[in-house]
């Protein structure tokens, strides 16, 4: 009994407490010790979470060869060696040009001489970007925000983007390639990229693709020269009048809104109507070429009738420059135009109107084009001869002859309000029933630019022309 209370009891097998606990500190010892005759540790691992981050002092940064050199000095410590320095410096950049972001040992080249820590970074891919270099996540060692601004601005060699919204980007310093599948955008920078190819046009694909040589190089060693000037790179767009109305036109005329394009010459794969629309400035992409400005439009190509929401959009579509080009402040009264392609309605109007003048246009827009400028009144029945509601002038008018059963869809009714143009149906204050509301349906059941009831009530048209004309 006395035993139980000589301290040296307590010390009976000491081996069978103590060595497991000796062998768990010696044992991860050994390991971080072998560990350390490796590579340096990983970066940001929460281990370096020490003092070591003021250890690092931010000392200046040069330009070499497009490069930013970025040097820090650096103290021993008590816990790390100058060789794990570099490892523990965050580096961030955030492109508004190109949409990406560095972390990390990412895109940047990491070394320690002596006292001092570099990290070199390519910074024509963070050009006018705001900048900051991070030790961890707690410690601010730098920030080169204005530093970065006039860097950029002595940038040459490499190419630029912006996105500046769906499918529409504008570059600086960019070749296009014709190849067999479409064609090739090359983007010149020192940095590998992969981007993903988008349809262009109908038949043909547009692929980015990254240079690793610099803008400049690659034209000196083919002996191409940058062509100048502010250029749009856009599919073939639809060829139908109604089309170009709505849809290819007004885009191409808005380019100047989005791209900051006072002036432009459009590129495309080939001639096409709205090319020849826009005179000696649209030119086809044959051969390999580069341009120091260029924006590429991918447009709502290839729009069908049946397209209801693309159709309806329209409605906010800013038509300010087309309409400035093709409509021209010039009535006459008594001036009626209507399609060639309704000639029962064209009967229908002499008969009611016999004073108006009646003259019909063909699918050459420019012949369309000259009709509706002098016309007070367009008559139409379907998408494709009441399109051309957004070239006539405000406060004349037009009257729908849709289908009864299609009268409840209030777009032609919408879109000439949008443009201050009087709008008339036949079936206005006629009781009748609707089938449907909207091209998907409309369109797709049997309404077509020649469909006509046979049950129009001749003195309803006569008296709407008379109010309209007296």
């Amino acid at each position: 009994m006395d035993d139980i209370h000589d301290p040296d009891s307590f010390l009976i097998n000491p081996k069978g407490i103590f060595f497991p606990l000796a062998l768990a500190i010696f044992i991860p010892t050994l390991l971080l010790f072998y560990a350390d005759l490796g590579n340096p540790l990983p970066p940001y691992y929460p281990w370096f979470k020490t003092d070591d981050c003021n250890a690092l002092k931010f000392e200046s940064f040069d330009i070499d060869n497009g490069d930013l050199n970025l040097t820090f000095f650096a103290d021993e410590t008590y816990e790390l060696p100058r060789e794990y320095l570099p490892n523990i410096i965050k580096v961030e950049g955030a492109s508004e040009f190109m949409n990406l972001t560095y972390l990390g040992s990412r895109a940047t080249k990491r070394s320690q001489n002596g006292s001092f820590v570099n990290i070199i970074i390519p910074f024509q891919y963070i050009s006018k970007f705001h900048f900051l270099i991070t030790c961890l996540k707690d410690t601010k060692l730098a920030e080169f925000t204005e530093n970065i601004n006039e860097v950029s601005k002595s940038l040459k060699g490499a190419s630029s983007s912006q996105q500046i919204g769906p499918k529409r980007e504008k570059f600086a310093n960019v070749c296009i390639e014709p190849t067999k599948n479409g064609y090739n955008l090359l983007f010149f920078s020192m940095m590998k990229g992969e981007h993903s190819p988008f349809m262009f046009g109908q038949n043909n694909n547009l692929f980015y693709q990254t240079q690793e040589s610099r803008f400049n190089e690659f034209l000196e060693q083919r002996d191409l020269k940058a062509n100048k000037g502010n250029f749009i790179f856009t599919p073939v767009v639809d060829e139908e009048e109604w089309q170009l109305i709505l849809f290819d036109l007004p885009e191409i005329y808005n380019i100047k809104e989005w791209s900051e394009f006072h002036t432009f010459e459009i590129l495309s794969p080939k001639q096409s109507k709205t090319s020849n629309l826009l005179s000696n400035r649209a030119y086809e992409v044959k051969y390999l070429a580069c341009y120091s400005s260029l924006a590429v439009a991918q447009f709502n190509n290839n729009v069908q009738i049946t397209d209801h929401s693309l159709i309806n959009e329209v409605l906010t579509k800013n038509f300010t420059e087309f309409r400035s080009r093709y409509v021209v402040d010039y009535v006459e009264k008594n001036k009626v135009a209507i399609s060639e392609n309704l000639p029962e309605i064209k009967k229908i109007i002499e008969k009611v109107c016999p004073k108006c003048k009646v003259t019909t246009f063909d699918n050459q827009f420019n012949h369309l084009n000259a009709v509706t400028n002098k016309a007070n009144i367009l008559i139409g029945n379907h998408l494709t001869n009441l399109a051309h509601i957004a070239m006539m002038n405000e406060k004349t008018h037009v009257i729908d002859f849709s289908p009864k059963e299609f009268a409840c869809n209030r777009f032609f009714k919408d879109f000439a309000k949008k443009f201050n143009i009087n709008y008339h149906s036949i079936w206005e204050n006629i009781d009748h029933h609707c089938q449907c509301n909207n091209f998907s349906t409309c369109y797709s059941v049997k309404h077509d630019a020649s469909y006509l009831n046979q049950d129009i009530n001749l003195e309803y048209v006569r008296k709407l022309f008379l109010n309209i004309l007296k």
